[in-house]
């Protein structure tokens, strides 16, 4: 007798073909608060957390704007400085040439003149190319 070949009942296993879904999530803000959702969720977390770090900014405005202050002020300081001196030095180094020219000098006291205007206006040109230059490179 032959024998029959007997197909089972039971299929053979196929692998299973399974798939993965990866989520990410990330988000992104640039300034110097949080944005109000998160404040929000700070202050569930730590109660009161979201008005601490607003006080914070606020001081850390006030510490800046201070030593802005401080510092125009300083500049401001200088600069005068600077131009009283050179205004000083000008006015004693042009009477000392109309004294020498007084004294029959006139070579001498007109090269102490010419000299110190001169240098003074070659100041104030660069001065004024150095601050055009500034403002040239803060408006790029």
């Amino acid at each position: 007798m032959a024998k029959k070949k007997r197909k089972s009942s039971t299929p053979a296993k196929q692998p299973h073909n399974t798939q993965r879904q990866v989520t990410t999530f990330s988000a992104q803000y640039s300034g110097p608060l949080p944005p109000p959702a998160d404040l929000a969720h700070y202050d569930n977390v730590f109660p009161g957390a979201a008005e601490i770090i607003i006080r914070r900014f606020e001081s850390q405005g006030e510490h800046r704007q201070g030593l802005e202050k401080s510092a125009l002020k300083h500049n401001s300081l200088m600069s005068f400085l600077g131009w009283l001196s050179s205004t000083i030095i000008t006015l004693i180094v042009v009477c000392g040439g109309i004294y020498l020219i007084l004294n029959n000098k006139d070579g001498y006291g007109l090269a102490a003149i010419i000299s110190a205007l001169g240098t003074l206006g070659g100041i104030f040109y660069l001065g004024k190319k150095s601050q055009t230059k500034e403002l040239d490179n803060k408006r790029k």
